[in-house]
This record gives C-alpha cells, sequence and structure tokens, in this order.
C-alpha cells in the first residue's frame, strides 16, 4: 500500500538548504506572522494548494518536494 503525504519537515528543510529565514519567505508569500510558516514546518497547519505552489515557486523547487510516497516497507521520495 502506498501513500503520497504531505510532510511538514520538507518546508523547513528546503528553506535552510536555500540559506533563507523566516522573514525571507513570509514577505514574498504575503503572509503576516511567523507563527504561520512556523504552523506549517511543525505540521500543525498544512498550507493550502495554491499555497503550496506558492511556496515552491519561491523556494524553486517543484510542488511535490513537500510531499513524501509512504509504501508499507519503506518511506521514499522521488519527485523528479
Amino acid at each position: 500500500m502506498q501513500k503520497i503525504l504531505f510532510n511538514p519537515q520538507r518546508i523547513r528543510e528546503i528553506r535552510e538548504e536555500k540559506g533563507l529565514t523566516f522573514k525571507d519567505i513570509k514577505g514574498v508569500i504575503g503572509i503576516h506572522h511567523k507563527s504561520q510558516l512556523e504552523q506549517w514546518e511543525n505540521g500543525k497547519v498544512i498550507p493550502k494548494a495554491d499555497t503550496i505552489a506558492l511556496l515552491a515557486s519561491v523556494l524553486e523547487v517543484p510542488p511535490c518536494s513537500f510531499y513524501t510516497l509512504y509504501t508499507s516497507e519503506k518511506m521514499a521520495c522521488d519527485c523528479t
């Protein structure tokens, strides 16, 4: 059995790989409070599809980068 699920940790991982801060991101995507981005990164709130697309654009990655393919045997992600 396979499931593709949103993986909130990927937002932080990709943001940090790009050397971007909360401030860098929030200004570009139009959120007013750092806490909103923190909630996405901590998995407390799942961003809407259009927000995921915007995050992907800002971070210069495909939207599928924020999803993980879970299988019964292992976890894998191939969104190339």
